[in-house]
């Protein structure tokens, strides 16, 4: 009996450290598929690049993260301005002694001690005072730590339209690739059950006895290879659709109805002189977000090198404070105190010119990162627009090689309703065209993710800082729109850059 209840009592304890520790590993508030999809308007039809565009906009939880950082950073700043007020103390009392507070007293001259004592307080007393007081540097390095902390919500701000541009032109890349998938995979899907009937069907040919052994299993190897091509070809395509869920923030496993992109004409390439060229350079230095977050940042560490040179000074504090006893042996219950008191640190005194030194030197490396930063900047301009130009030349050729397999595919179409071709040739003449075709599509999507590019490392943004939009479809509408016009580079690039640059001196003058 004893042993029964030990095994018992083990148990329990065991059961118990299992518990805890499970409770101990389990994750605080969980995130569960509802509410990341809280919120969200539902989807009524086929999602358009623009609406997608808008949802990520509104839904994207890396946006709104990057929204709530610039919020906290706006309230640090106007919280630091209750820092310049003075402090206002409230204290107030009570006490009470077991005794009376006696005290004895002599005579100053002849040094003789009086044989009576006295007291000059009650026993129980209520105190209290009310008063304020205002140091001087406080108010000065509060001011200091407001215009700081300005410059890291312009900092943040900066950020999260960075992280807005980064989102749309992803966004705009993710729903281009998963259009194309969705389209390629219906015409990879009925290949690739044309393939399994024939295989079925060379089966049975090979139970009948009607060919060689040796030919239909080289028969069986073409068409396998060329199964095998297709289910490469369509394991390419499957993260597409996962990523634009991702980024307009649906769940993984949603599948959604792409409405298909209108066909667009194809730019021609930007051939852009000297002056162009600086019109472009000048607003990406004037616009571009990483450079703003740079200048931001050199505010900052200004400001902190004037904060710290600052709390050197010597500090003056003034004070009022008025003071309640309910002392019956006092004359004055009531009475005020004010003071004026200067304090210093006299070994700032040889602090000073080492710290302000230090500071310089801190200074002139975040001058020299902006500078390094600048050249990035500008190369990024050049960079982009080569690389838009190489895409396009791409293109082009791409686009010529889709013709050719075309109608290579429909030559060998032709034979083999004819019967002059296998099965085989025209499979493999089918993938070749749609190959090619998924490659200029692919390369297309790549081309005007490129557009793209241009005008965000010019920082132009595809939702504009001054838009003011209602809703889902109004913002959708928008940036439809906005794309449409990003897409005639050569019309727009140059007259949005100069015009940004205009609005942009104006702003800063």
């Amino acid at each position: 009996m004893n042993e029964y209840i030990k095994r018992v009592v083990t148990s329990a304890v065991a059961l118990g450290l299992a518990a805890c520790s499970s409770q101990s590993l389990s994750p605080v508030g969980a995130v569960t598929k509802s509410e990341i999809l809280e919120q969200q308007e539902p989807l009524r039809a086929s999602l358009s690049l623009g609406e997608a565009m808008a949802r990520a906009t509104l839904y994207n939880l890396d946006n709104r993260v990057q929204m709530m950082e610039h919020v906290i950073a706006s309230g640090n700043a106007d919280l630091e301005h209750f820092n310049m007020l003075p402090q206002l103390a409230l204290n107030a009392g009570y006490f009470k002694r077991d005794r009376e507070d006696l005290s004895s007293s002599k005579n100053a001259i002849t040094g003789l001690a009086s044989p009576a004592t006295g007291t000059s307080s009650d026993r129980e007393q209520v105190v209290g005072s009310l008063g304020e007081t205002w140091s001087m540097l406080d108010l000065g390095i509060a001011l200091v730590r407001s215009k700081q902390l300005q410059a890291r919500e312009q900092a943040a701000q900066q950020r999260q339209r960075q992280s807005l541009q980064n989102i749309l032109s992803e966004t705009r890349y993710a729903f281009a690739k998963a259009t194309i998938a969705q389209h390629t995979k219906k015409q990879v899907d009925a290949m690739l059950n044309e393939i399994n009937v024939a295989l079925a069907d060379q089966q049975q040919v090979e139970q009948a006895g009607v060919l060689a052994p040796l030919d239909i299993l080289r028969q069986q190897r073409n068409l396998l290879a060329v199964y095998n091509e297709l289910l490469t070809l369509r394991q390419s395509l499957v993260s597409a659709e996962r990523e634009l869920n991702a980024l307009i923030s649906f769940a993984p496993g949603i599948d959604v109805a792409l409405e298909p992109q209108a066909a667009r004409a194809v730019p021609e390439p930007l051939r852009l002189n000297s002056k162009e060229l600086e019109t472009l350079e000048m607003s990406a230095l004037l616009m571009h977000p990483e450079l703003r977050i740079a200048d931001s940042e050199v505010l900052v560490h200004q400001r902190e090198i004037r904060r710290t040179l600052l709390s050197m000074l010597p500090d003056l504090e003034l004070g009022t404070v008025g003071h309640y006893t309910s002392n019956d042996f006092s004359v004055q219950s009531v009475y005020n105190n004010l003071s004026a008191r200067v304090t210093h640190n006299l070994l700032n005194l040889y602090r000073w010119p080492v710290q302000k030194r230090h500071d310089q030197v801190r200074l002139e490396l975040e001058e020299e990162k902006r500078l390094a930063l600048s050249l990035a900047v500008v190369t990024k301009v050049h960079v982009a627009v080569a690389h838009f130009n190489a895409l396009r030349d791409e293109y082009a050729f791409a686009s010529e090689e889709v013709i050719a397999r075309s109608e290579l595919a429909e030559t060998v179409s032709a034979r083999y309703q004819a019967g002059e071709a296998t099965l085989h040739e025209r499979l493999t003449a089918q993938l070749f065209a749609l190959d090619a075709r998924l490659n200029a599509q692919l390369l297309a999507a790549d081309m005007h993710n490129a557009i793209g590019q241009i005008y965000t490392n010019v920082g132009i943004d595809t939702l504009p800082q001054t838009a003011r939009t209602e809703g889902l479809a109004e913002l959708a509408a928008l940036l439809q729109a906005r794309v449409e016009e990003f897409d005639d580079v050569n019309e727009n690039l140059i007259p949005m850059a100069v015009n940004k640059a205009i609005v942009v001196n104006l702003a800063g003058s």
